[in-house]
């Protein structure tokens, strides 16, 4: 679910439980993220860079219209926040010779692997 008219903006997924081997049947996950963390926030009023776990959390229950139990929820629930500065970098503009051929003209014993390798007719992440 993305919140459109987050700041951040905001969006979220539940994967379907069990999501880790030996996840207990009452502990669920979430998974989200922010485009943009530099930027104020709605309900908490920083940028998310600067966010706690908890003042995400207040900001994800705010954009759900759930601020009413924010007290209750916070009580029951680990926010554990990580900086990825590249994970968008695979959607930045690209011309085809801005990455490497999976097998590097000239080579005869190495080759590159992963999203940033020019593989033809990949899709960088998802098709909806």
């Amino acid at each position: 679910m993305t919140f459109k008219d987050s700041n951040w903006p905001m969006s979220v997924f539940v994967p379907h439980a069990p999501h880790f081997d030996g996840q207990p049947e009452d502990v669920y996950t979430l998974w989200g993220y922010g485009l943009f963390p530099d930027s104020d926030d709605d309900f908490v009023g920083k940028p998310m860079a600067e966010a706690t776990g908890r003042e995400i959390l207040t900001e994800l229950l705010g954009h759900l219209g759930l601020s009413d139990i924010e007290e209750r929820v916070t009580q029951t629930t680990t926010v554990i926040s990580v900086m990825m500065p590249y994970i968008t970098s695979q959607f930045a503009p690209r011309t085809t010779h801005d990455r490497p051929l999976v097998i590097p003209h000239g080579s005869a014993n190495s080759a590159f692997l992963g999203q940033f390798t020019e593989i033809p007719e990949d899709v960088v992440f998802t098709v909806e």
